[in-house]
């Protein structure tokens, strides 16, 4: 009885009505809805595209630095002059044959013979010391290896190390025991941090 004078009440264009004003009603609430829902998701796409970018930008950086560095190793590691260099020290003017530190954008750069002395050494910007000084187990690591790569720090700095064995130019796969030990590096201060901190 009750439901039929409410039917009556509601009866023709009062129905419709109230029809359309939930259905208005479910629309923008579905509405809000979704688009609270793609805003998320455009958020996270938005962060996951910046996140790939930037690790992009910084694995391009990277590899260009190391190949920058691979490149300097190649063009004093193999040659026959080093070896000579590395057996008879004296008879050569290393200004004459090795680019200078700064000139390379290094911060150290060291020859060292096989029983681990220091043939050649030229280093700018590491607060402690002439030399850089290995032990023993890295030597064995790097006759072993024939390159390194890793960071060192000393103080309160931190030095990015390249380290090669030194070969006859005819051996340029390093396959033939070492001559000697090529160890170039820099240190990441404030201006070659910046470098990464621009991508």
């Amino acid at each position: 009885m009750i439901f039929k004078k409410i039917y009556n009440y509601l009866g023709g264009v009062r129905l419709i009505l109230l029809q359309m004003i939930i259905i208005i009603v479910l629309l923008f609430t579905g509405s809000y809805f979704l688009l609270k829902y793609n805003s998320g998701n455009n958020n996270s796409k938005i962060k996951s595209n910046e996140d790939l970018t930037f690790v992009t930008s910084f694995t391009t950086l990277n590899t260009i630095k190391n190949e920058f560095y691979h490149g300097i190793i190649i063009d004093y590691a193999c040659f026959e002059w080093m070896l000579d260099f590395i057996k008879q020290p004296q008879k050569y003017n290393p200004q004459n044959t090795i680019t200078a530190t700064k000139e390379l954008h290094l911060s150290v750069f060291q020859v060292i013979d096989l029983q681990k002395n220091t043939i050649y050494c030229s280093n700018t910007g590491i607060k402690e010391g002439d030399t850089l000084v290995f032990n023993d187990s890295f030597f064995k690591k790097l006759y072993q290896k024939r390159d390194l790569i890793f960071f060192q720090k000393i103080d309160s700095q931190l030095i990015e190390i390249h380290a090669s064995t030194i070969h006859h130019s005819s051996d340029t796969q390093r396959k033939d025991n070492p001559q000697g030990y090529l160890i170039i590096g820099k240190v990441w201060d404030q201006s070659y941090c910046n470098d990464f901190s621009t991508i």
